[in-house]
């Protein structure tokens, strides 16, 4: 049973996909579970929040808009969902959440390595997140 489905999004059509695919995998599954759509603002290295509150807060109003639109979308076709948005690394942020919050899968958007330059590809937030989640974790195209 899929009791909590984490769905990290960076607000940008490229999540369409995971959002799909979260959507219909608690249809198929029949499960009553949970879609927790999650959105992490990156920090600014060597400051504290307080400091540069009067540029993280508009930043914060903003994505909680967003995905307060996203999360009407599942409600009205009776998806229990709730929203979070955190502050620092993206991917560090997504496993420490989903640990914490005992999610059962991480659903979200990957993009096609370059082959040509893998060192680039480890840089990706889906890479480091499958690789360091305790949880299992699909990646979505």
């Amino acid at each position: 049973m899929l009791h909590k489905i984490l769905l990290p999004v960076d607000l940008t059509e490229k999540n369409r996909p995971a959002l799909d695919a979260a959507r219909e995998l608690l249809k198929k599954s029949g499960s009553e579970g949970e879609v927790v759509l999650l959105h992490v603002i990156a920090t600014i290295a060597d400051t504290s929040f307080e400091e540069m509150s009067d540029f993280y807060q508009p930043i914060e109003d903003d994505a909680r808009q967003r995905l307060g639109s996203l999360a009407e979308e599942l409600s009205t076709e009776g998806i229990p969902v709730s929203v979070e948005v955190l502050y620092g690394d993206r991917a560090r942020s997504i496993v420490e959440y989903a640990a914490e919050a005992e999610v059962g899968l991480i659903v979200l958007s990957s993009r096609t390595l370059d082959e040509r330059d893998p060192a680039a590809n480890w840089a990706t937030v889906s890479l480091k997140v499958a690789f360091l989640a305790d949880c299992p974790v699909m990646l979505v195209k």
